[in-house]
């Protein structure tokens, strides 16, 4: 994906996902290159892959919040910005609580 290789990336995290459905690290990319290709109706069930997967991923509830955004559903945005911000505020600065 650094490379600009959409396509490539995207093909990538399909074998991985393939391999293992419950990988929140691929969810994230595929998600990540939707968002990036303005397709906001495939990043927004990849995200919810996510937080799925791993509820306490505040940086999935954020993309998610945004690819709602995009979208124009401001309610459910808004609903997994608050939730992003009630993880942040009980992680310390500095430290990763996702596993």
């Amino acid at each position: 994906m650094e490379r600009g290789d959409l396509d490539k990336a995207q093909g990538l995290a399909k074998k991985a996902l393939a391999l293992d459905s419950h990988s929140t690290p691929a969810w994230t990319v595929l998600g990540i290159l939707h968002l990036r290709r303005q397709r906001y109706d495939l990043a927004i069930p990849a995200f919810e892959s996510v937080v799925r997967l791993n509820p306490r991923d505040k940086q999935g509830h954020l993309n998610l919040a945004q690819a709602l955004t995009k979208y124009g559903d401001l309610e459910k945005a808004k609903q997994h910005e608050s939730i992003y911000r009630q993880l942040d505020s009980k992680q310390p600065s500095g430290t990763n609580r996702n596993p």
